[in-house]
């Protein structure tokens, strides 16, 4: 059954690398924005790349369906059917429909599944797909949206792209601005004119080329709706796992989320990253489509015989992208990758394509394939080199890998501190030469879990003992790898170390970490005294509340929470947030939150520390039925003496950082349908939204009142009396005048009635 996730895609910019570390950050950083089928379906020529499992062929097949539920004229091919029976190759739709198409004047989509399953045929398979598919077409190719998918590792840009500009060629009609529709749009940009001039037309027609696209990896959201779909009842269990044991790289496409899916279903738990990773590589080594199995044998014993090879040449040259043979890349870029015939000496040509195409390698660049995770690299590079340990070759010549002789000293090879994570894993002779060089390597790579509890002790009492007597450790752990080391079996010698290093500031934070991402409940108490102790830096006292919030006994959290709401000096913005963020609503009630809040100082507050626990409170954690008294205590605040006033907008100097949250908990409101949302309180709230553009601190923040309160009649008919009062007043108080014009209070208000 098809699960609709809305899936998002990104255009790749010709010559783009695009891999999943590229799209977060261009997504985040808005130097990409994602289109969804909405988009793509307006466009006449496209191409969609994704790996193996990725989903594409699902998503084609059922907006096709969605097409034809619609009324429109779509059709689903198999691409390596299109160039032998072209009758036959109809998957929706028939030939009796497509030729009743070609007599009309209709619009047809036609999606053209997949550029990979052609090529397996023989090497000019595509080529005769798409020239046959052209010639039936005729001249309805004006007519035509056509999509066609493929895998990144058969797709040749330069060549594949022109011959399908060639042979299903749609001309656009090129479009000029006259000079008065230059003015025209002038004026719009200065507000003078609401609809800009359609471009003219020249008459001239100009041959597009096919946009082509990348299937996004899916996003928390949709991780969420697919997991619910497939059965999964307690999700929220089912993710914190997930994240817990670092399994959100294989939880990206829904071929990879399945199998964690199947896992947890068996077993109620997600495995640890080392088993992960080993289940994670046997599974997609295995090629599960019989046709091509049979086109392309390779043994899963043989193709891990070859992964490791390959892994190791990409780690020890130092090269991302592996070429991939009968291609014919720029020569930097050969220069640049990994010639898998130079590693796989002994392979023939159709086995290393076999190899090539399995969905443990990912989408580089074209012509090239990367391996799909970093981990998985590092993982099987590390494996490799265990391998040749076992035939007895070399230990010299393989620690010398990693270890070197500077000055006297052994030092560690910096590139190869991943490989070395994992290796000391399998290797009790180099775990041992690792902790007594650099302990941190244990926490920072591979996966310390699968190690015995006596080593990860002994390894972070050396860890501490080595780096006492540095008041900076100059390390830094994220919270993946503190979460990895992280087990509860660690209480009685965390206690002691912490007991020990009380006061080394980077080592104490460390601790209380591991103590905070284990759950590691015998050390509560310690992190406890930490968090009410006055004298300690912020650091360590965040971190310790977090510690309270996942190892603390209930009485615990209250006496955390009651002691430090007691104290009136407790007003750090950063500590309030830690304590909105942990214990709202169980243990810190909505009258806590205002009476916390109240005591920040606009001086004090560092941009944003606060903001995202009171977005979280505002849109989800405050209980519905205490939202009337949260945004009447917030108004009252927004309204407390003395006030920053500017034409009609008037905001409390002190807690004016305010009005934000009390504009999302408003829109909260609205789109419940809260009866209080007509009540004067917010409606005044909402009024100071519409003049926020007076004060600049504000005018920058986004919100969907003008959306919302169009929509709820009642409402837009409250706000616009409310504010014709209040425009009465203002107008009669500093000019002495009455209101007698609709208007006048339009141009006091940026109204959203």
């Amino acid at each position: 059954t098809f699960i609709d996730l809305n899936r998002s895609f990104a255009l790749i910019p010709e010559g783009q690398e695009l891999n999943e570390d590229y799209y977060d950050l261009s997504i985040s950083f808005g130097l990409s924005k994602i289109k969804k089928w909405s988009d793509l379906l307006q466009l006449r020529r496209v191409v969609i790349l994704a790996e193996a499992g990725a989903g594409k062929t699902e998503e084609i097949l059922a907006i096709t369906k969605r097409l034809r539920d619609d009324g429109k004229k779509a059709f689903f091919f198999r691409l390596e059917h299109l160039s032998s029976n072209f009758e036959a190759s109809f998957e929706i739709g028939d030939y009796a429909e497509f030729k009743e198409w070609l007599t009309s004047n209709e619009y047809g989509w036609f999606f053209l599944d997949s550029v990979d399953e052609a090529k397996l045929s023989g090497p000019h398979q595509f080529e005769a797909a798409i020239r046959n598919f052209g010639v039936k077409l005729g001249d309805s190719k004006q007519r035509t949206h056509i999509f066609i998918t493929g895998r990144i590792s058969e797709w040749q840009a330069q060549s594949d792209l022109s011959f399908i500009k060639e042979h299903l060629p749609f001309r656009e009609e090129l479009k000029v601005r006259t000079e008065k529709q230059r003015e025209d749009n002038f004026d719009v940009v200065k507000g003078t004119s609401k609809n800009a001039t359609p471009q003219g037309s020249t008459g001239e027609r100009i041959p597009i080329k096919p946009s082509v696209f990348s299937l996004c990896p899916l996003d928390h959201d949709q991780i969420r709706i697919f997991s619910k779909a497939c059965g999964i009842h307690d999700i929220d269990a089912f993710l914190w796992a997930i994240e817990r044991a670092e399994a959100n790289i294989f939880s990206r496409r829904p071929l990879d989320l399945i199998d964690l899916i199947n896992y947890w279903k068996q077993y109620g738990k997600i495995a640890n990253r080392a088993e992960l990773i080993k289940s994670s590589i046997v599974t997609k080594l295995e090629e599960t489509d019989p046709y091509r199995a049979s086109a392309l044998p390779l043994t899963v014993e043989e193709a891990s015989i070859g992964v490791e090879k390959l892994a190791s040449a990409v780690t020890l040259q130092r090269k991302d992208r592996i070429f991939v043979p009968e291609h014919n890349p720029d020569p930097s870029l050969k220069c640049t990758s990994v010639d898998v015939q130079a590693v796989l000496t002994n392979w023939d040509i159709p086995p290393i394509r076999a190899l090539l195409q399995r969905p443990i390698f990912d989408k580089a660049i074209y012509g090239t394939v990367r391996f799909h995770h970093r981990c998985v690299h590092e993982y099987l590079t590390a494996n490799w080199l265990h391998r040749l340990l076992l035939q007895g070759k070399s230990r010299r010549a393989i620690e010398a890998l990693f270890f070197k002789e500077r000055y006297g000293q052994t030092v560690l090879v910096p590139s190869m501190r991943p490989i070395l994570a994992w290796l000391l894993v399998f290797d009790d002779r180099i775990r041992k030469k690792t902790a007594d060089i650099a302990p941190e390597v244990f926490i920072q790579g591979g996966d310390p879990s699968s190690l015995p509890t006596d080593v990860r002790k002994n390894m972070l009492k050396k860890f501490c003992d080595i780096y006492a007597d540095q008041k900076f450790t100059d390390l830094s752990f994220d919270l993946s790898e503190v979460r990895r080391f992280a087990h509860r079996d660690l209480g009685e010698t965390i206690n002691q170390l912490l007991e020990d290093y009380s006061g080394h500031e980077e080592i104490r934070g460390l601790l209380l970490r591991i103590v905070w991402q284990g759950g590691i409940e015998a050390c509560s108490e310690k992190a406890l005294s930490f968090a009410l102790d006055d004298r300690n830096d912020i650091y360590t006292r965040i971190c310790a509340i977090r510690a309270i919030e996942t190892a603390g006994s209930s009485d615990q959290k209250s006496k955390l929470v009651t002691t430090l709401i007691g104290k009136q000096n407790f007003k750090n913005e950063k500590l309030i947030g830690e304590l909105i963020a942990a214990f709202v609503p169980d243990k810190l009630c909505t009258r806590d939150v205002l009476t916390l809040i109240q005591r920040i100082e606009k001086s004090e507050r560092s941009d944003g520390w606060i903001r995202h626990p009171l977005k979280e409170f505002c849109q989800h954690k405050c209980p519905e039925p205490d939202l009337t008294e949260w945004i009447y205590g917030l108004l009252s605040l927004l309204k407390q003496p003395p006030v920053i006033e500017h034409s009609y907008f008037e905001v409390s100097q002190q807690h004016s950082w305010l009005l934000p949250f009390a504009i999302l908990t408003v829109e909260r409101l609205i789109r419940i349908k809260h009866p209080k949302a007509l009540d004067d309180s917010v409606l005044e709230i909402i009024s100071l939204a519409q003049r926020a553009h007076h004060f600049g601190d504000y005018h920058s923040q986004k919100h969907a009142l003008a959306e919302l309160v169009p929509k709820w009649p009642e409402l837009n008919h409250a706000l616009f009396w409310f504010d014709v009062a209040l425009a009465h007043r203002r107008r009669e108080k500093k000019v002495g005048k009455q209101l007698t014009y609709w208007w006048q209070v339009g141009a006091a208000f940026n109204h959203f009635w």
